[in-house]
């Protein structure tokens, strides 16, 4: 079985980094990468993926209130991947 990802983070070089490490692996499809929070919706509806990988940087747009809305709307699917960068490595 292949897992669909989406990838969420308003930091391209990050985003671009997991979706190529994701992306050698043989039973992960990324379906795609959201910078914004439309985006995030957007392709979470059209793309139906199974997990989401959100990037939760304190100072910018992944903040937790968006996180719960988001699991808020995705119900029971997709499973949810939160990761945040090192204090020193935000920026």
């Amino acid at each position: 079985m292949t897992l669909r990802v989406l990838i969420y983070d308003d930091r391209p070089l990050t985003s671009d980094g997991v979706a190529g490490l994701l992306t050698g692996e043989p039973d992960l499809e990324v379906v795609g990468t959201a910078a914004t929070r439309s985006q995030a919706l957007r392709m979470l509806h059209a793309e139906a993926p199974d997990v989401v990988v959100i990037g939760l940087c304190p100072e910018g747009a992944m903040d937790a209130p968006f996180v719960r809305e988001l699991v808020g709307r995705i119900l029971d699917r997709p499973a949810l991947v939160v990761y945040t960068p090192h204090p020193d490595q935000s920026r």
